[in-house]
């Protein structure tokens, strides 16, 4: 593996954030033996929503990067799907998804617009490729076995210094590099003397959250499904535009991962996640209501344990796709902007155009080039 775009092991860098993109970032640059700093800033993660990988629209390289990253770290994903894995519950059903009906790929595109809030078009692949392993798994795998130490108290500052950087945490220490790879919320940005204290384009994606719930089942009810699934929830009469719970299992069959996008105002209200959350679980209930692998059960009767995760900023509501990184004026252009707000097929892709692994996508309509901004 050779990095390029001067990314060298006499070149440290500090990764800050704790998301696909900076999980990627780490995984790479440790594995070519660049000094890393590995700085999780405020913690956001999000579990990969679907089991499926975009294949197409300047994003068809992000399941070979996962690969290939993954294979570097003696990590074995099976063997890549490329078909149609999603299933949407409609009359009483899970069938294909709409989008998929689509004779040509801009009205795939279109329908999936049409069909599904914006947020959620970041995790739903209109051309869809998996492995066995699901990316959560992977990504899992893949952290235990970076051995790169991580630090997890918040950034307070990001300052230019010559041709360097010096990261300053919360706790006052100071850790001095040259590159600094911005992979963590972009609303934390405004605090660093290294960026303008006024970022208009950070509220022009307008982001949105997303709670999501991990249920473990008494039994391998799951095994053998590699289809992500689609379940429309009941609209409410504020509602503007309609919602789904989306979900899959594991490899193990004992676990499903289930989740549901919030707006930018319910994420500050309990009432209203909570509200979700057991919309959501009736919505499940309902779908796989009479299914063979629950024999006479309810969905959620299987369930014996189960842990909720809120994350407020977890994906962009406008904006077409990224396949680059932002990369600043500032600090000599050593200062990279990444994201996960556009799906993990996105954030991998920044990745390896930021490292020189794969090269940039050059169809304007379909994405965001990789840009030098005045930030």
């Amino acid at each position: 593996m050779l990095l390029r775009n001067g990314f060298s092991s006499s070149s440290p860098v500090g990764v800050i954030g704790d998301g696909w993109a900076a999980a990627a970032a780490v995984g790479f640059l440790a594995k070519c033996d660049v000094p890393v700093h590995w700085i999780s800033g405020s913690g956001a993660r999000v579990i990969t929503p679907l089991p499926v990988l975009e294949m197409g629209f300047g994003l068809g390289g992000a399941a070979k990067l996962w690969q290939e990253l993954a294979g570097s770290w003696g990590i074995d994903c099976g063997e890549l799907h490329i078909t149609s894995c999603m299933r949407e519950y409609r009359n009483k059903a899970f069938r294909e998804p709409v989008w998929n009906k689509g004779p040509t790929p801009e009205m795939r595109l279109e329908i999936l617009a049409e069909s599904i809030w914006s947020p959620e078009q970041r995790f739903c692949a209109v051309f869809e490729g998996r492995f066995d392993l699901s990316l959560w798994e992977i990504e899992e795998i893949l952290r235990k076995k970076i051995q790169v130490s991580k630090e997890t108290a918040p950034v307070k500052n990001i300052r230019a210094n010559g041709d360097s950087h010096i990261i300053v945490m919360e706790s006052g220490k100071e850790i001095s590099v040259e590159r600094v790879i911005y992979a963590d919320r972009w609303s934390e940005m405004s605090k660093f003397d290294e960026i303008e204290k006024s970022i208009s384009f950070v509220k022009r994606q307008a982001p949105v959250g997303i709670i999501q719930t991990t249920l473990q089942h008494g039994g391998p009810i799951g095994l053998g499904l590699q289809e992500g699934f689609s379940i429309q929830l009941v609209k409410e009469r504020d509602e503007d535009f309609e919602r789904r719970a989306w979900g899959y299992f594991l490899s193990d069959g004992r676990t499903s991962v289930w989740s549901v996008c919030l707006s930018s105002d319910e994420v500050e209200d309990n009432h209203e996640i909570g509200k979700k959350l057991r919309r959501m679980k009736a919505a499940i209930d309902k779908a796989f209501k009479g299914s063979p692998m629950l024999a006479s059960a309810e969905f959620m009767d299987t369930v014996v344990s189960e842990h909720v995760r809120l994350n407020s900023e977890a994906f962009f509501s406008t904006g077409n796709p990224m396949i680059g990184p932002i990369i600043s004026k500032r600090g000599n252009g050593k200062f990279y902007i990444l994201s996960d707000g556009y799906g993990p097929s996105s954030a991998i892709t920044q990745v390896g155009v930021l490292l020189g692994l794969i090269e940039p996508y050059t169809k304007a309509e379909d994405v965001n080039f990789s840009c030098v901004t005045d930030l």
